[in-house]
């Protein structure tokens, strides 16, 4: 009997202290509940950035009442260190699987589209809201001007569309919206069949572009769906100084009888870090890839680097070969001095700012990799 009466008197000590430290826990959470509600009566949802506004608030209320006497015994400030340690399964952290729909996710982020942008040079824009002219404004960053103009720079591609077609490829056609002269608009483009061209003349990598073939001009005309815009031209294969539409033509600096006309854009490759492998892996490990040979086949230009802002221009012009001709496709390996310093990361970064094909066979890097 004496031995119940001593388990009871402990199981009610042991009781009263439990309670006694979950209450900080309990007053914690009270508080910052108290908080929230405060920061939502606050501001409203359709305040701009509503919820970092709301966190801030959360902030400053709960720093505000953080020393003040709570129940004559805590305070919040006190509360919070003394509240109980949730670990992940209490925070509902573990066995949680997030599925994400990516046609709704391309989908929302498409049609929420806040702002319609015009440029006006490399650093000032004109920015619409719901296509009403609101204010023009200069941007500075990070990026350059020639970045920021990328970013900036959008098209939406609504409804796509395949044809059974009669070559070893399917026509695959799209309505896309573009940002067009400071407007909204939509046209009805298909994709030219994919192929690892040999004809020098033939490829065709420029988006919403037209092909031109005929006597030796230096006028084209036909633009007019790119009107305003700066268009990129491979002229017999040569890339040409870029132009602005006016009237729906441009006039070309040298005079051809078959050009591509279009929007540029860039194609670029960035590896997974590199792993030796052959004795032990060199993940972690401190490495420098001193020199690089990348092996192309029918490619012409490509700019290679550890990253995007460090690249070198790959020379694919023979000493030999005549100025006034499009450089020739090359198949083949081609070295490169590698300027990077010593690092965990070990990327290697590829880019084709030109509307030239380029296509990559292989990527063999020589890296020193320090002894641990």
């Amino acid at each position: 009997m004496q031995n119940n009466y001593l388990v009871r008197i402990f199981a009610i000590l042991f009781g009263l202290v439990s309670l006694y430290q979950l209450s900080f826990t309990f007053i914690a959470n009270n508080e910052e509940e108290k908080a929230k509600i405060y920061s939502q009566n606050l501001i409203s949802d359709s305040t701009n950035n509503y919820l970092e506004l709301r966190e801030k608030s959360t902030t400053s209320y709960l720093d505000s009442i953080g020393n003040l006497n709570l129940y004559g015994f805590t305070s919040y400030n006190d509360a919070k260190e003394k509240e109980l340690n949730k670990g992940l399964d209490l925070k509902g952290g573990i066995n949680v699987i997030l599925q994400i729909s990516i046609k709704d996710l391309l989908k929302g982020l498409a049609e929420n589209t806040k702002y319609y942008v015009e440029k006006i040079d490399n650093n000032q824009f004109k920015l619409y809201s719901n296509k009403t002219l609101t204010t023009v404004i200069s941007l500075t960053s990070a990026h350059t001007s020639e970045q920021t103009d990328n970013i900036l720079t959008h098209a939406k591609v609504e409804s796509v569309a395949v044809i059974d077609g009669d070559t070893d490829e399917d026509q695959v056609w799209i309505i896309v919206q573009r940002w067009i002269n400071g407007a909204v608009r939509r046209y009805v483009e298909y994709f030219t069949p994919f192929d690892f061209y040999k004809d020098v003349t033939a490829f065709h990598y420029l988006d919403s572009g037209l092909s031109y073939v005929g006597g030796d001009t230096t006028t084209l005309t036909g633009l007019d769906h790119l009107e305003g815009e700066v268009v990129d031209i491979i002229g017999e294969g040569s890339t040409q100084t870029a132009k602005t539409v006016s009237g729906g033509a441009i006039t070309l600096s040298v005079a051809t009888e078959q050009a591509k006309v279009g929007l540029l854009y860039s194609s670029d490759l960035q590896t997974m870090r590199l792993d030796e492998g052959y004795t032990e892996t060199t993940q972690t490990k401190t490495t420098r890839i001193y020199d690089l040979s990348v092996r192309f086949e029918n490619t012409v230009g490509a700019s290679v680097g550890p990253n995007a802002a460090t690249l070198t221009a790959i020379d694919f012009r023979a000493s030999g070969s005549a100025m006034n001709l499009p450089i020739p496709l090359f198949t083949g390996d081609k070295s490169i001095e590698f300027d990077t310093g010593y690092g965990t990361e070990g990327l290697v970064y590829i880019q084709q700012p030109q509307a030239l094909p380029m296509t990559i066979l292989g990527i063999y890097p020589r890296l020193e990799t320090e002894s641990v």
